[in-house]
């Protein structure tokens, strides 16, 4: 996004809460942002995506607590309004529909500030189409209509035209009715709409905390109550309803309400959150390691220099990929300085690095540990031969000592370094490990010291008595020290094996 002296501010729709639902247009603004102005309905996960360098306000509106106004949103939006500056608004669904958006807009036409609105998905639909209910189905419903179940003064709602609501259009979705319920229900019933009338409500649709509750405008109230049904939720009013049963499709995967705590560092929860919120989960991300890149001294220079002399170079991660073509690259060198030597990688991730670098490895073990490696390794490497190995620092030396047992010549640097994480502060370290959660992910024996070394003794034995999910057996064995009777370990020693794993751990601890 290029900044421009012409424009702004923007007005954007982020959708109904699944990240997955910006508009490209949206995640391209976030991503550049200097300013950002969010309200209460902006998710969780689409605030972890605001970039650090943004300054980031709250102006969200509780229906319970402390609110911001919409002048003082007005007076915000004006402040930040510069040149050379871009400033994001992002409004929960659609910034037209009950977002307000047209009042900011007028504001900031009055005031000459140049805008551009980004519209979002609406959860009138979206949130419908999670639980598996259409707001038009052939021979159910061939109209619907939106509206609001909350005003600024709550009076009005009595003077809606109930009478046309009820009968006008065959499906009604209400937003921001929720406290509402009993009035919107007594006033329809009162306008001749049938008390067998389907009514479902969902509540923190599109996301994995979404639940749904159906009934009829004659049970629907009590239900929400038996139920503890909060904001924000929307109503959906209608024959197509029922249809629920047979097309509810988010609430069927297999981790669907189940908590997996994640603790890989910043930089690589990515891949692995990603893959269970994909899989319904509800992801809490607890980094317990950091990496950091080491400083080298002259002697892997000179072997960078004298690559070609190398037998073979052996990756045992994803990280010494990452930073060894760094370094490549800081020396005004490619791939193209590899075409004489034999690549080894641990396993598929440390494959798929290489692949980005146009490298396809010419060893890849059945099994992705060290021991694996050095099983398939050894047939290949004899005396004196010179093995390259970019590593990190502390890591287990196993490949190195069988290569010098083999009397091969080692050249052992170490790139990087994993450090525990201390960004988190204990307060919230507090508030992730108070949660119910029903599965922990270890991704590295760093990753297990980490998290313990971070964890109040007041919860070691609770986090004792979760499953623990590790990726391999050298994880699972750090995680004994700390007092983990039985990790499991995953199979697969990949993300995907480690996914699959916790879907079959959990599944059994049902039965």
């Amino acid at each position: 996004m290029r900044k421009s002296d012409q424009l702004n501010v923007y007005l954007v729709g982020v959708g109904p809460g699944d990240p997955k639902l910006l508009t490209l247009q949206a995640k391209e603004l976030i991503d550049t942002a200097d300013v950002i102005i969010y309200d209460r309905l902006v998710s969780q996960a689409i605030k972890e995506m605001f970039p650090p360098k943004a300054t980031c306000i709250y102006v969200g509106k509780n229906p319970n607590g402390a609110s911001v106004s919409q002048d003082d949103i007005h007076k915000i939006l004006k402040k930040y309004a510069h040149h050379e500056k871009i400033v994001v608004r992002l409004k929960g669904g659609d910034p037209f529909v009950f977002g307000r958006g047209g009042e900011e807009a007028l504001f900031l036409k009055q005031h000459d500030i140049n805008f551009e609105i980004v519209p979002g998905i609406t959860s009138a639909i979206a949130v419908a189409e999670y639980a598996g209910i259409p707001v038009t189905h052939r021979g159910l419903s061939t109209s619907f209509s939106v509206i609001t179940g909350h005003t600024q003064d709550e009076s009005s709602i009595e003077d809606y035209p109930w009478e046309h609501i009820a009968h006008s259009v065959d499906t009604l979705v209400i937003l921001m009715g929720i406290r509402n319920l009993p009035t919107i229900v007594s006033h329809l019933l009162s306008a001749g709409k049938d008390k067998r009338t389907p009514v479902a409500v969902i509540e923190q649709g599109t996301t994995p905390k979404q639940r749904t509750v159906v009934g009829t405008l004659e049970d629907i109230q009590q239900r929400v109550q038996e139920e503890k049904i909060h904001p924000p939720s929307i109503i959906i009013i209608g024959n197509t309803v029922p249809l629920h049963t047979s097309i509810s499709w988010f609430d069927k995967r297999p981790l669907w309400n189940k908590t997996i705590l994640i603790t890989r560092t910043k930089d690589q929860t990515s891949l692995l959150r990603e893959r269970l919120l994909k899989l319904g989960a509800n992801v809490l991300s607890m980094p317990s390691i950091d990496i950091r890149r080491l400083p080298l001294d002259d002697s892997f220079e000179k072997d960078i220099r004298s690559i070609s002399s190398f037998d073979w170079i052996i990756f045992s991660s994803v990280n010494g990929v990452q930073f060894f073509f760094e370094k490549l690259s800081q020396w005004n060198m490619d791939a193209r300085a590899l075409h004489g030597n034999k690549i080894a990688c641990i396993g598929p991730s440390t494959q798929k690095e290489l692949q980005k670098h146009g490298i396809s490895p010419d060893l890849l073990p059945q099994k992705y540990v060290a021991e694996s490696l050095w099983d398939s390794l050894q047939k290949h490497v004899q005396p004196g031969m010179n093995v390259l190995l970019p590593r990190a620092k502390k890591a287990r030396t196993f490949l190195f000592d069988k290569l010098v047992e083999t009397q091969c010549c080692v050249h052992e640097h170490c790139l990087y370094e994993s450090v525990y994480d201390t960004s988190l502060p204990t307060t919230q370290i507090d508030k992730i490990l108070t949660q119910k959660i029903d599965a922990i992910t270890f991704t590295s024996a760093s990753c297990v010291h980490g998290f313990f070394q971070r964890i109040p003794p007041a919860l070691q034995r609770k986090i004792l008595g979760k499953a623990c999910i590790c990726i391999g057996p050298i994880t699972a064995s750090a995680a004994k020290k700390y007092g983990v009777m039985e990790p499991i370990v995953s199979q697969e020693h990949t993300i995907k094996g480690l996914c699959d794993t916790v879907i079959q751990s959990l599944k059994q601890s049902e039965k």
